[in-house]
């Protein structure tokens, strides 16, 4: 993203909210995490990574994790 300093203000916000919408994925706060994304989204509108964080959020809400996941993402194809 860049050193710390030189960083601007959107971008910050931005890598802030992907840090919270990440810390509320992996403990399976799915509503906080999908409105984290989307906050990040708001200020990096191509932000692919939380596009793909959205994506896992809406199949994990159609079928959980399994108790004790670990909160790693297993992709079944390529």
């Amino acid at each position: 993203v860049g050193i710390a300093a030189e960083v601007d203000e959107v971008t910050r916000k931005a890598v802030q909210a992907y840090e919270t919408g990440l810390a509320r994925y992996r403990a399976q706060g799915w509503d906080g995490a999908e409105t984290a994304f989307r906050d990040c989204l708001a200020g990096a509108p191509g932000d692919r990574p939380s596009q793909a964080m959205l994506e896992r959020i809406a199949a994990f809400r159609q079928t959980p994790p399994e108790v004790g996941w670990d909160g790693v993402w297993v992709a079944r194809s390529k």
